[in-house]
């Protein structure tokens, strides 16, 4: 049992100190965002305006209503708020041109910091980013973080 217990802490770690590299290259790229600010920024980027409920079922940062997040990056000009033209009841939310600016400055980011996960990958011989995420996508499996990683990525390997 020891080495399945290593296991589930090693994953914990590795997501918590993936997160603290993450705002240090944030950081050092001189964006004052967060990593969970800039996944808001890239679903927009990616999947274009929506609800704040439209924007919760995409986000797997934060597990809680990201009307903070929202209202933080309003604060910062980076997206802003309006009313459906479909549904007066309806809020969207879209990125400002400024938003749009700071989606490709988030791309470098993640391109540095997956370089630096792939690089790990594969300094192991018998080890591939497929087995990883099918082991992940295992423990994930019938949960709400399987049907959000779906809507995603898709349900590719």
């Amino acid at each position: 049992m020891e080495a399945i217990d290593k296991l589930r802490y090693l994953i914990q770690c590795a997501q918590r100190e993936g997160n603290h590299r993450f705002t240090d290259l944030l950081t050092a790229n001189g964006l004052d965002i967060t990593p969970s600010q800039s996944e808001v920024i890239t679903v927009l980027s990616k999947f274009g305006p929506m609800s704040i409920a439209e924007l919760g079922d995409l986000l797997l940062c934060n597990s809680q209503h990201p009307s903070r997040l929202v209202q933080r990056l309003m604060d910062k000009k980076f997206i802003y708020k309006e009313i459906s033209q479909n549904d007066s009841r309806k809020t969207i939310i879209s990125l400002t041109p400024e938003g749009e600016k700071l989606t490709a400055q988030i791309r470098v980011v993640e391109e540095i910091f997956n370089s630096e996960i792939m690089e790990k990958i594969n300094s192991l011989e018998n080890l591939s980013l497929n087995d990883l995420n099918a082991l992940l996508s295992m423990q994930i499996k019938g949960t709400d973080s399987e049907i959000k990683i779906s809507r995603r990525f898709g349900n590719s390997e």
